[in-house]
């Protein structure tokens, strides 16, 4: 019931695949496998049936030496997540769903990647289906989730994204925070615990204020605080982007929760760590001074999801609705299947989103495959095979342009080369700059939407501080190109986001560009005053290299927004004019005799 004959799996790299792991004749039956999406399972005829089938595979699923009988097993163990949890699995305490979930755990695991994009399309269905009865089987599957999110295979961290992203949607909060924190407490790869604080980052914003209770906040904020004081600059920016979005949803809660959440930054912290923590706080809430409160996009708080295989923005939601979702999640949960996001979304399931039907045809298996290996490529650990991988993506874009534009890849794109955009070759760097450049006007819908915007534009910032001059000028011009095709509202708090909390030459670069920026004919004025402005003022006590530079900045806005610099500066705080007056008193004298 439900198999359907199919040929070999979108994400399968070839024949070879069978060598070494299925034994003899396993590249054979690469293409007897059945391949569903979670509409194509069907529920069993009756519960005797269900019964026999979850014992066998519980057996088979890892103990088998065919791989294509360990998928098939995963197969058979969809079909009882997605038709029969309640009340087989759910019943006698939960226990058969465990023991499905410890086997999911270990399959997650495997060598080979179709069968571990199976069993994580399974674990993803297990939470939809299970809800809050999947608190318990959430530590275990959180950990090898978050391992496979950080990895090299880029679908297989896509799915362990979408899997652990239905987590956070269908677990209790505290029992969420405490998967991904005891994943954070095992994984010592900072790649790992990057995903941790990224991951940490998403609850906060998918539970809003339900992330503010006390028991929560008691464990978050120590957590919060180590991600803050460590090396890797992904796993700060994701810890900061958290606390910001704490901070603001306290604030728009209300008094009282202003209050508890005050207190919570009181208790249970070193006085370095809380000290950390304020700062962050106190620039979140600077940043929206005289503003309504957004705590899903904070001033000072990119998406906290760079990195990694861009795996933050490959998130979708739970399987069960892709209502309200941008183009991007809606593009990426359309062309994979069931283990690559669900399959072709259901009529009525866009309604709320940008994505129409006709819009997107992602049933372009060629594509697929070509954009397939060239991920593959992209991986490996031979820079010249990177490089080369790069150019012929480029030539596949510019020679089916539309073909791309009308599939998923309008996007994925840019997730392949935000990855490279950070390569430790310096040749892989710029020939990806290079290439980000060349598409961002080719696939402009692609590169301006909202989700992608959060992963390219502090991979592009970051490389602003690169020692290397070719490398700063095609993050410049990466950035300069990208402000061209995507709305102010998209680009700027992000590139202002990253000023915040990037290095001295990121700050300088940053002001540099927004200079360039203000001074363009048709550059909007409210989003100077709402994004540009009080960035400038935010730095005003930095070094030399940055001053020098905000000194540029805020001659520019004055030209084009005269007196309004200091009006609006001392509206956002009175404070500001006093020490724009002391270091910058030419600015001063040109905003006045302005007015």
């Amino acid at each position: 019931g439900g198999k359907a004959e199919s040929t070999r799996e979108p994400w399968s790299s070839g024949p070879e695949l069978g060598a070494g792991l299925g034994g003899k004749g396993a590249s054979s039956r690469l293409n007897k496998i059945v391949e569903l999406s979670t509409e194509e399972l069907e529920p069993f005829p009756s519960a005797k049936a269900v019964e026999t089938e979850l014992k066998n595979s519980l057996l088979k699923v890892n103990s088998s030496d065919d791989w294509a009988e360990q998928y098939e097993c995963l197969n058979t163990l969809r079909r009882i997540c997605v038709h029969h949890t309640r009340p087989l699995l759910t019943a006698d305490k939960g226990e058969k769903l465990h023991a499905v979930a410890r086997q999911l755990a270990l399959a997650a695991d495997n060598l080979r990647s179709s069968v571990a994009r199976n069993a994580i399309a399974c674990a993803r269905e297990l939470f939809v289906a299970a809800g809050r009865e999947a608190d318990r089987e959430a530590d275990a599957l959180t950990s090898i989730l978050i391992k496979r999110a950080a990895g090299v295979d880029l679908f297989v961290a896509e799915d362990a994204g979408r899997a652990l992203q239905a987590m956070i949607s269908t677990c209790s909060e505290a029992r969420a925070f405490g998967a991904l924190l005891g994943a954070a407490g095992q994984h010592k790869a900072a790649g790992a615990r990057a995903k941790c604080a990224q991951f940490v980052h998403r609850a906060v914003v998918t539970y809003e204020g339900r992330a503010l209770q006390p028991l929560v906040l008691e464990r978050l904020l120590p957590a919060l605080a180590g991600f803050l004081g460590e090396g890797a600059a992904e796993t700060r920016q994701a810890a900061k982007s958290a606390v910001s979005c704490l901070a603001l949803a306290a604030k728009g809660e209300g008094a009282e929760a202003e209050r508890n959440f005050q207190r919570a930054l009181g208790r249970g912290l070193s006085e370095a760590d809380a000290k950390r923590i304020r700062t962050v706080v106190d620039a979140a809430l600077a940043g929206q001074s005289g503003r309504g409160a957004d705590f899903r996009n904070p001033t000072g708080a990119a998406g906290g999801v760079t990195g990694g295989g861009g795996a933050a923005v490959l998130l979708g939601g739970a399987d069960s609705s892709t209502r309200g979702l941008s183009r991007s999640a809606a593009l990426r949960q359309s062309g994979i299947g069931g283990v690559g996001g669900g399959g072709t979304p259901a009529p009525g399931q866009l309604a709320g989103g940008s994505l129409t039907a006709s819009s997107v045809n992602p049933l372009n298996p060629e594509l697929d495959e070509t954009f397939n290996v060239l991920a593959t490529q992209l991986a490996a650990s031979d820079w010249r095979l990177r490089n080369e991988a790069i150019t012929n993506l480029v030539q596949l874009v510019e020679g089916k342009p539309g073909a791309v534009r009308r599939s998923k890849h309008a996007v994925g794109t840019f997730d392949l080369l935000s990855v490279r955009i950070a390569d430790a070759n310096t040749k892989v760097s710029v020939c990806a700059l290079t290439a980000v450049c060349r598409l961002i006007s080719l696939l402009s819908e692609g590169a301006s939407d909202s989700a992608v915007c959060k992963v390219l534009v502090p991979a592009l910032a970051t490389q602003l501080a690169s020692a290397t001059a070719p490398v700063r000028a095609g993050a410049e011009s990466a950035l300069l190109e990208l402000n061209r095709v995507a709305e102010a509202s998209t680009v700027w708090p992000l590139v202002a986001s990253s000023a915040t909390f990037g290095s001295v030459r990121v700050k300088a670069a940053v002001l540099d560009i927004f200079a360039r920026i203000v001074a363009l004919p048709n550059s909007a004025k409210p989003p100077q005053l709402k994004h540009v402005l009080p960035l400038s003022l935010r730095l005003l006590d930095e070094k030399v290299e940055v001053k020098a530079a905000n000194g540029r900045l805020l001659t520019a806005l004055h030209a084009t927004l005269g007196s309004a610099v200091l009006d609006e500066a001392m509206r956002l705080n009175a404070g500001n004019y006093t020490k724009l007056r002391a270091q910058f008193p030419e600015v001063v004298l040109l905003c006045s005799t302005s007015r």
